[in-house]
């Protein structure tokens, strides 16, 4: 929805009542980022990671915020430790994208089609967003949102999605799932 200070608070408190728990720390460094207070992001990033090295999904995180200051090499790297600790990273590909590796970004998504293909719209999604291909991107995301891919909650405050909001087509998308334009 984009109220940040609501969700800082929120993930916060929740961090307060359970500061051991890998999933909790992990999504207040994800407010952070989405709030751009990128500084917050990396520090819960990295505490996140001291406390539970092994957790997958703080290091799918932390590749996105690599991602999102242009540190590419360093997405990979975390998505790569993701995925050895077994965790399905559709993250991944918007990186292989960024990197020029259209070809290992296309087939890493025909993989989710057949591993996890629920995932697997949204991931084609954002491939071309990566790639920069906005009509291939919507059609993607169309049916990411029509099946009801969970990610597409976070269209409004994702930032790989930033070149498209003021797009007719995603203010549309964003109606459509109940999220307000900004």
């Amino acid at each position: 929805m984009g109220r940040h200070s609501e969700a800082i608070a929120a993930a916060e408190r929740a961090r307060d009542l359970d500061p051991l728990s890998p999933v909790i720390n992990t999504v207040l460094g994800r407010v952070y980022a989405y709030a751009s207070r990128p500084e917050a992001a990396i520090e819960q990033f990295r505490k996140t990671i001291e406390m539970h090295p092994n957790f997958a999904l703080v290091h799918n995180e932390l590749g996105n915020w690599y991602l999102s200051r242009g540190r590419i090499k360093e997405g990979l790297a975390e998505f790569e430790t993701a995925r050895r600790l077994g965790f399905v990273v559709v993250d991944y590909v918007y990186a292989l994208a960024l990197s020029g590796d259209r070809v290992g970004a296309l087939r890493t998504v025909q993989g989710l089609r057949e591993k996890a293909p629920s995932a697997a719209d949204f991931a084609e999604a954002m491939v071309n967003a990566g790639l920069g291909e906005a009509d291939a991107m919507f059609s993607a995301l169309e049916r990411a949102c029509n099946e009801h891919d969970p990610a597409c909650v976070y269209l409004k405050v994702d930032p790989r999605f930033a070149t498209w909001r003021s797009d007719p087509r995603f203010v549309a998308l964003l109606a459509r799932i109940g999220l307000p334009p900004d």
